[in-house]
């Protein structure tokens, strides 16, 4: 828990959050209800979110600006562009 709370404070070591930082007694009654698990992944199942939720023309504008990127930025805006007619269809 402490190095889980770190992590997600990034290493802020005073943030109230952070496990030593908690109350003793709230610490030990929270603490009972943490129960470990693993899941079998069976399937995954994708979700294209690229900004879908924007109008056409901010849309054109984050594909243009993704595009003059490299590597991955460039890769994600051509498949946007490629994309454009089933998000925003004629």
């Amino acid at each position: 828990m402490r190095r889980l709370t770190l992590y997600y404070e990034n290493n802020n070591g005073t943030s109230t959050t952070v496990f030593d930082n908690l109350e003793v007694d709230y610490r030990n009654r929270l603490i009972k209800a943490i129960v470990a698990f693993e899941i079998e992944v069976e399937s995954l199942e994708h979700v294209f979110k690229l900004s879908q939720d924007r109008d056409e023309k901010s849309y054109d504008n984050i594909v243009k600006n993704l595009k003059e990127k490299e590597g991955d930025a460039a890769t994600i805006g051509k498949l946007m562009e490629e994309r454009k007619s089933k998000v925003f269809p004629a």
